[in-house]
């Protein structure tokens, strides 16, 4: 049987003996969101030589519609691994739904302070309480508002727009807030309406809307909101990870960290650099200056409020003592 399963290795490359897991990721592999996922399983395959394989599935269509069954999922077994986002997974763990606060986390460097200080420790221990076991940050990267109507920096501007946004409710009472007609829609519906005229503008991710071949050639400026941030989160099942050796627990969770940082990179470059990157060359990109940020962050402060109480006002008042910390 021994010598019958060495030739099997041979022939095969070792697939006959290969553990194959589900690995579910919200975007398609040609977004920084999987290419992330697609960058993990060909680490850990490739250290591994093909023993693990993650077989990826992207635009989380083994999570349910819009990946809202994902973490259940993933807690349950019935997905081993997901790159996740925080925003669809604050569903389930509240804490989560930080970064959804109206300008707390407002640019990447921000992003980098809070998920690698104490509280990024402690948001990964909240879902390591539902049978998940978190290994890396990642990033879906910057927020932007496609608009048919000029850049979107005061307030004002606000008022009166009919905007697809985000489901997250945060998100949607920001900008409600703020005198915007929310409109809930997929991505495609969106689309429609946008070129039919029917609706202002959308507010999704850039690299989503960078992706995007029929983007509608009215809405050309793109002003980046920055009230929002969405970082990834690289985990797998708990009774998966307790049944790896520990020498797979370390190949798996460092490749993780590498994949999360390439990932990260991919998705935050389109904003540094703009137009230089964007397919649509006559995009006009606009960044709301710091003191226009503040103002939002003062008019949006009563959704602020109302939801750090769901988010844990601790958790909140730490995560602002560390952003106020290292603040130049």
């Amino acid at each position: 049987i021994q010598v019958i399963a060495v030739l099997l290795a041979l022939v095969f490359g070792g697939v006959a003996h290969a553990e194959t897991y589900l690995l579910s990721t919200g975007a398609p592999i040609n977004h920084p969101w999987g290419f992330g996922a697609r960058l993990w399983a060909d680490l850990v395959a490739e250290r591994t030589d093909g023993r693990i394989v993650f077989d990826v599935v992207p635009d989380a269509v083994a999570a349910g519609e819009g990946g809202l069954l994902e973490f259940s999922a993933l807690s349950r077994g019935v997905i081993d691994l997901a790159v996740g986002s925080s925003l669809v997974w604050s569903r389930d763990v509240p804490s989560l739904g930080l970064f959804a606060l109206p300008c707390l986390v407002t640019n990447e460097q921000e992003l980098e302070q809070v998920v690698t200080s104490t509280i990024g420790e402690r948001l990964f221990l909240d879902i390591r309480a539902f049978n998940v076991v978190p290994l890396a940050w990642g990033d879906a990267g910057a927020y932007v508002i496609a608009s048919r109507s000029g850049p979107l920096d005061h307030g004002a501007d606000f008022a009166g727009l009919s905007l697809r946004v985000p489901q997250t409710a945060s998100v949607r009472q920001s900008l409600m807030m703020l005198g915007v007609d929310a409109v809930a829609a997929p991505t495609r519906q969106a689309l429609l309406q946008m070129r039919l005229g029917m609706i202002d503008g959308s507010v999704g991710r850039l690299a989503d809307m960078n992706a995007e071949p029929d983007m509608p050639p009215a809405y050309d400026t793109w002003t980046r909101w920055p009230c929002l941030a969405e970082p990834l989160i690289f985990a797998v099942n708990r009774d998966l990870w307790a049944h790896w050796s520990l020498e797979d627990r370390v190949i798996v969770e460092q490749a993780a960290l590498e994949a999360a940082i390439a990932q990260a990179e991919a998705a935050r470059v389109l904003a540094r650099n703009q137009g230089a990157v964007l397919e649509w060359d006559d995009v006009a990109f606009v960044d709301v200056s710091r003191s226009h940020v503040e103002k939002l962050a003062q008019e949006l402060k009563p959704i602020f409020y109302e939801w750090s109480g769901q988010v844990g006002a601790d958790l909140v008042g730490d995560a602002q003592a560390v952003l106020d910390a290292r603040s130049p």
